[in-house]
């Protein structure tokens, strides 16, 4: 009989606590995605699709920190100021900051703030200046013959060469705008080609030495770096994961010293006489 009190009184325990951790506030998602990311997986109806291509890192103190998720303080990982990148995905934590989800490597992910995150400034100034002279709806571009290379700038007239992608005769690569520069050059943005995106020179597709346009680039400077610390906040796992370990604890004694007891009394039942002297 003491027994089945016993691990009823177990059993309420684990009731309580089981009560209290399913009116928790947590917010969860059981959507997925390709990328190998844990917090994305559980967040993936709270994130939203953005696809930034020609983003630059520009953090406090010349870097910008790769987080495990936007609510872990472990670091996976840094960006240095002026690299590029490539955000997909953004998710907007509950005080309101947005954080990118960026590749680190190795087939691995992490998450940054966006507020560190800015468009490259030439690029961000050579369509503010030029946009209105883009044309769409231009055919796939196929290398001419002889070519075996070709290479993929920012933008038109930036002096930095992103990619180079080796082709084949029969490759034709697609153009999402074209733009002529001022010296008669005939640009295609390639948005995805081979994993590759950037402007090509359709009419020098191979010539990786193309100048420079001073004019665009006169007055182009990287902003300032920003001051505010943005770091992940919990979302109140930890003290989630904290309360199953006291659970575990709990039912895990409970049960001992029902064994315990349980032992006891079968031991006294064995040996009455034994159990008269202990009293005398």
């Amino acid at each position: 009989m003491r027994k089945e009190v016993l691990f009823r009184f177990a059993a309420g325990i684990f009731t309580f606590f089981m009560l209290l951790i399913l009116n928790c506030p947590v917010s969860n998602a059981d959507v997925a995605w390709e990328p190998e990311d844990d917090f994305y997986r559980k967040h993936a109806d709270e994130c939203r699709l953005v696809r930034k291509e020609d983003l630059l890192a520009n953090g406090p103190e010349g870097k910008v920190t790769v987080w495990q998720s936007p609510v872990s303080d472990r670091e996976v990982g840094t960006k240095e100021n002026g690299s590029k990148v490539y955000v997909e995905f953004v998710y907007k934590d509950k005080r309101g900051y947005e954080w990118g989800i960026v590749s680190i490597g190795g087939g691995k992910t992490g998450w940054v703030p966006m507020d560190y995150l800015i468009i490259e400034p030439g690029l961000k100034n050579f369509y503010n200046k030029h946009s209105e002279e883009f044309r769409d709806g231009y055919d796939d571009f196929i290398p001419p013959e002889g070519v075996e290379t070709v290479y993929f700038w920012s933008y038109p007239g930036s002096g930095k060469v992103m990619n180079k992608m080796v082709v084949d005769p029969e490759d034709s690569i697609g153009i999402s705008t074209s733009y002529t520069d001022k010296d008669g050059r005939q640009w295609g943005h390639v948005s995805y080609f081979r994993q590759a995106e950037g402007w090509i020179c359709m009419s020098d597709p191979s010539n990786h030495q193309i100048p420079v346009n001073e004019e665009d680039a006169a007055g182009v400077v990287m902003p300032p770096e920003p001051t505010e610390i943005i770091k992940p906040q919990s979302d109140g796992t930890t003290i989630l994961a904290l309360v199953a370990v006291l659970i575990a604890a709990v039912v895990v004694g409970t049960v001992v010293l029902v064994r315990v007891l349980y032992r006891k009394k079968t031991t006294e039942a064995a040996n009455p006489d034994k159990a008269s002297d202990d009293i005398k």
